[in-house]
């Protein structure tokens, strides 16, 4: 287990030889025991070239007392780590919980020291093979007051939720659950959160029994950019895209004591647009309007527009419905006046903030008619007598055309009479039929152009009549 200090001391030490070794004096927290420990460098002229080695013996480890109230307590738990190459020794003298309230006064050898000396370490090693004591000693008239804030162990803790590695998009929930246990009853447990390495804050915060764990849940919420906890924004910044974002949890106790920090890795994925159904697609070569069905789906939930193109001429525009159906079509109209060439008819879904997919279909019209009819009957209180029919329209040389009309358009099967001929003349109709089978009389015109050798395009402006 890894080596936490609890607290650095403030101890002067006092030498009878030069060169002096400098010494730093600690309580540390190791393999969850608390200890004393001396951290002694020593300088380079410390060696002059005689020591075969550096640090070998010292004499009778377990022979070492802790001094506690200028009593000696035998300890057979010191241990010394020497550490060659950077010219250091550390010692270590294990502390116990009984002892707190009082002083110690000394680190003594109890078989060779007297403790009147006050004496703190003796440095030894090896001379030309034989055991040699440095002439120099340390001695603190400090007595070191042992507190029981060192002997708090640090709370646990265990996050069970988020996974690692997660991606969030709008929307997406972090949820961050788990538990802490401190094995110090009374003390005050706080589970503490941040992201990247923005604000520090309190998921939860509880006094420990000594045995049960503090549970903790709380749901983080990606929107906008950003991480939310209800309202709060837990980082303070937008969150960049593609790179990894790190969610941080640990424990603290009210006497200092800290848990391993739990990280987990997210990334983010900022606002997408509307997905549109199916795929882009050329219809190929076509004699009627091209009608094509779409969905939309909006990965977010924003409010979104759905706008239909013709050559980039707006067809139509409105609010859509995630999931709903549309379907994309040329109005007889505009179909009518379709060049027969190749075109581009176009979705475009666009969200509330701007962004936006779009579906493309082409085409190349191609015909060797044209056909239309009106697209409601006139209806008429009585049966129509004659009708005028005017076509403000260009026909080619090898073209021809055909005009029809009705005057019972309601009949399941309508009495067409052609009015080819007065039409091209100018001229009114008299209908010939004086029978229906619907309950109303009613007028309709049907149209039909055929190409036929016809190499200049057929152009219609519009069209007119009355009838009577």
């Amino acid at each position: 287990m890894a080596e936490t200090i609890i607290k650095n001391l403030s101890v002067t030490y006092q030498f009878n030889s030069d060169p002096k070794p400098t010494i730093a004096t600690k309580i540390v927290s190791k393999d969850s025991k608390t200890y004393l420990k001396l951290e002694m460098k020593f300088p380079a002229s410390f060696f002059d070239g005689s020591w075969t080695r550096y640090f070998t013996s010292i004499q009778g480890i377990t022979a070492y007392g802790l001094v506690l109230n200028s009593t000696i307590r035998r300890e057979t738990a010191i241990e010394t780590v020497i550490d060659n190459s950077n010219r250091t020794m550390y010692v270590y003298a294990l502390l116990s919980r009984s002892d707190v309230g009082k002083n110690i006064t000394g680190l003594v050898e109890t078989e060779t020291v007297n403790i009147t000396s006050q004496r703190l370490w003796r440095y030894q090693a090896t001379y030309d093979s034989g055991l040699y004591a440095h002439p120099f000693s340390m001695a603190d008239s400090t007595s070191i007051p042992i507190e029981s804030t060192w002997f708090n162990q640090s709370p646990t803790l265990t996050l069970t939720s988020p996974a690692n590695n997660q991606t969030l998009a709008e929307g997406n929930t972090l949820p961050v659950q788990g538990s802490a246990s401190d094995a110090d009853s009374g003390n005050v447990v706080t589970v503490k959160y941040k992201i990247n390495s923005g604000t520090t804050r309190a998921l939860t915060s509880g006094v420990s029994d000594g045995s049960s764990p503090l549970s903790f849940a709380r749901t983080l919420t990606y929107s906008n950019k950003r991480i939310w906890d209800g309202s709060t924004d837990v980082a303070g910044v937008d969150l960049a895209e593609g790179v990894d974002h790190t969610l941080t949890v640990w424990a603290e106790d009210n006497q200092g004591g800290k848990s391993a920090e739990v990280t987990r890795k997210f990334r983010v994925i900022w606002n997408r647009p509307p997905s549109i159904s199916g795929a882009n697609e050329d219809l190929g070569t076509i004699m009627e309007p091209p009608s094509k069905a779409y969905t939309v789906t909006e990965p977010e939930g924003n409010p979104f527009t759905i706008t239909e193109y013709l050559d980039g001429e707006v067809l139509r525009t409105f609010s859509g419905v995630a999931g709903q159906e549309y379907t994309v079509t040329i109005p007889t109209d505009k179909w009518l006046r379709t060049s027969l060439a190749q075109h581009t008819l176009k979705v475009r879904a666009t969200d509330s903030a701007g962004l936006y997919s779009e579906r493309v279909y082409t085409f190349t019209r191609t015909d060797d008619r044209i056909e239309f009819e009106l697209a409601q009957p006139f209806l008429t209180d009585a049966k129509a007598n004659r009708v005028l029919f005017t076509l403000d329209a260009v026909i080619p040389t090898g073209a021809t055309l055909q005009v029809e009309a009705c005057n019972n358009a309601f009949d399941a099967v309508p009495t067409y009479e052609d009015i080819t001929g007065p039409v091209s003349a100018g001229r009114g109709y008299v209908f010939t039929n004086e029978t229906k089978t619907a309950t109303q009389w009613g007028i309709n015109i049907r149209v039909k152009i055929l190409k036929g050798t016809a190499t200049d395009p057929v152009i219609i402006n519009g069209f007119g009549g009355a009838f009577d």
